[in-house]
């Protein structure tokens, strides 16, 4: 079954972790700005299990694939082995966006 906890319950978390004094100032670059890679991934996949929040595709037998999905990103720095993740973003149907919980 999928968990019932809102995508964004744990957002504060990352955001507390980037905000700390000086955890971020060795990753700028270029006059105090941070890069930003970002991909895209899916999390999950069922023929049968399914939720409001699910995508869906129409597989070449003709049956229906439930799916979600999801945009990482992490800020990044060129010669820094270390990355500083960013809350997912779960990529949602047109139309339904996510509880951020914030």
């Amino acid at each position: 079954m999928l968990d019932g906890v809102a995508p964004g319950v744990f957002d504060p978390l990352f955001y507390k972790a980037i905000a700390t004094e000086g955890v971020i100032d060795p990753f700028r670059r270029l006059d105090g700005r941070v890069l930003i890679a970002l991909d895209g991934t899916e999390c999950f996949a069922s023929r049968k299990i399914h939720c409001p929040r699910c995508s869906t595709r129409k597989r070449s037998d003709g049956g229906m694939e439930y799916f979600h999905a999801f945009l990482g990103a992490s800020i990044v720095a060129p010669g820094h082995q270390q990355v500083l993740r960013l809350p997912p973003e779960l990529i949602a149907p047109s139309g339904r966006r996510r509880e951020t919980g914030l």
